[in-house]
């Protein structure tokens, strides 16, 4: 996936995209309006390869915080 994204010339990290990044409240505000959000609780659909992928119910926001902080600082 990371290869079809970069040769239609996609980002594939955020070291990729020019500019300022938004902070990290703004996102948390859109990830929570996803339709699998349930009780405040997110759901995530995570690909491990083609043609398999897993859900993942009940992630706490706090753990996506603590994931796109540290991937956010890398850039």
């Amino acid at each position: 996936m990371k290869r079809h994204f970069a040769e239609v010339g996609l980002p594939t990290s955020p070291s990729d995209i020019s500019g300022p990044l938004p902070g990290l409240d703004p996102i948390m505000e859109l990830i929570a309006q996803d339709k699998k959000v349930k009780r405040g609780m997110l759901t995530f659909i995570l690909v491990r390869a083609i043609g398999s992928a897993v859900i993942e119910t009940g992630v706490e926001e706090h753990e996506v915080r603590v994931f796109l902080n540290e991937k956010l600082a890398r850039r």
